[in-house]
């Protein structure tokens, strides 16, 4: 593949898993069980707030190459205020899962023949506490659209910015 560029962080992956000693805990195949929404959970234990926060800062570093997790560690940083045990052990979930797939990454091509396909889920991805997708705000200018055709101008227009921004570069 002439035509193509793989970004990785797998190096920094591995680290980071090291780094929270969880390179021998299970290998988890997903982010988060389907049947878990996370809420600030106010009657939970207290965890070291220093060592969440750093959890959160080295998987924030690397979402830039791994577009899989974003979604989960943004809501897991909604709660660096006052982290309980179930952000916690949510957290140490997506750090197994990286375990398992550190060597992921970004394939760019460079092909004429792109197609645009966007997904959008029903739910808001589960939000319990505001009902909405955090990464997909309104357009302005677009108040007259619902929510599901707001969301796929959204997509059309960030997926466009990407597409010049990639072969700008070339």
């Amino acid at each position: 593949m002439e035509d193509s560029m793989f970004i990785s962080q797998s190096k920094y992956a591995k680290g980071l898993v090291k780094k929270f000693g969880l390179e021998k805990s299970s290998h988890k195949k997903t982010l988060a069980a389907t049947h878990v929404k996370l809420t600030k959970d106010g009657q939970g234990e207290d965890v070291d707030q220093s060592l969440y926060r750093s959890m959160i800062g080295s998987l924030l570093y690397l979402t830039t190459s791994r577009p899989d997790i974003t979604f989960a560690v943004g809501v897991c940083a909604r709660y660096q205020s006052a982290p309980k045990a179930s952000h916690l052990l949510q957290v140490k979930r997506i750090i197994k899962y990286i375990n398992s797939t550190s060597d992921y990454g970004i394939l760019y091509t460079h092909d004429t023949n792109s197609s645009l396909v966007g997904y959008c889920d029903v739910d808001w991805a589960g939000d319990v506490i505001e009902q909405k997708c955090p990464q997909l705000n309104e357009m302005p200018g677009k108040n007259n659209m619902n929510r599901v055709e707001n969301v796929i101008a959204n997509l059309t227009a960030l997926m466009a910015q990407q597409v010049t921004n990639t072969t700008t570069r070339d």
